[in-house]
């Protein structure tokens, strides 16, 4: 399939001010008016009415925006003038002052997307570094929170043991050790030895005060789950239905 870039006629371009309303309206062949502002109770914001093809509030261009004249030929191999208003986020988006500079912004940037996304992509992640900056985190929570936290990081080790002839049979809180002659090797039957473990709380840090809720404030946390909750002027701890409030001690 063939494929060729025909270019449309180039695009007059004023920009409206406070200061040239008339002079935009007599160039387009519009008319100043005047609306209710959005922006101040009580004030008026003027504008200039532009002749666009639809005619309806689309063609109000606000100081700040762009009005574009385009020439076109008609059927009849006449020249016919069109107009459009366009806010100054689009106009600015879509809108180039070279046809260099408008090929590299559009056509040549989907190419290098589009290229871009047949790369592979390999994604390295350090657990080492991902638990250090947890760590980091949390310690940086803890004393904002005024609280005393000690943090422990225990690394699990290993549960093998090597037996050896003549050991003798030790006991866990009344339990013998899987490598107790009482049991053999593999036996399915072994009870699992009881391990003692801390469950450590989560802190979450929330940007607005206690009586606020979190969905109106733009929160990312969670109010209803278990853990530390800081807000900036409470300290709230939810442990199933209990939950303790304290004030929260910021430091100076």
């Amino acid at each position: 399939m063939k494929q060729d870039f025909f270019f449309l006629s180039p695009v007059l371009v004023v920009k409206v001010t406070n200061q040239n309303l008339d002079e935009v309206a007599e160039w387009c062949g519009g008319e100043v008016g005047e609306t209710e502002s959005r922006r101040k109770q009580g004030a008026m914001d003027k504008y200039v009415w532009v002749p666009t093809p639809k005619g309806n509030q689309t063609s109000w261009a606000f100081p700040g925006m762009f009005v574009t004249k385009r020439l076109v030929i008609t059927m009849q191999g006449k020249l016919k003038a069109t107009w459009a208003v366009f806010r100054r986020d689009y106009f600015e988006k879509n809108y180039f002052d070279s046809p260099e500079a408008a090929t590299a912004a559009t056509w040549e940037r989907e190419h290098d997307e589009a290229a871009h996304l047949k790369e592979p992509v390999t994604v390295n992640v350090s657990v080492g570094d991902a638990m250090h900056d947890a760590l980091a985190e949390i310690r940086k929570i803890a004393a904002a929170s005024g609280a005393n936290v000690t943090i422990n990081v225990v690394e699990e080790e290993s549960t093998e043991e090597i037996q050896t002839p003549g050991t003798e049979v030790q006991q866990v809180d009344g339990f013998p050790t899987p490598n107790s002659e009482n049991f053999a090797e593999g036996d399915e039957n072994q009870p699992e030895l009881p391990i003692e473990t801390e469950e450590i709380p989560a802190l979450f840090e929330h940007n607005h005060m206690l009586s606020e809720r979190c969905d109106e404030a733009g929160c990312g946390a969670d109010r209803y789950i278990d853990g530390e909750h800081f807000f900036t002027d409470k300290v709230v701890n939810t442990t199933g239905d209990e939950e303790v409030i304290r004030d929260r001690q910021v430091a100076k």
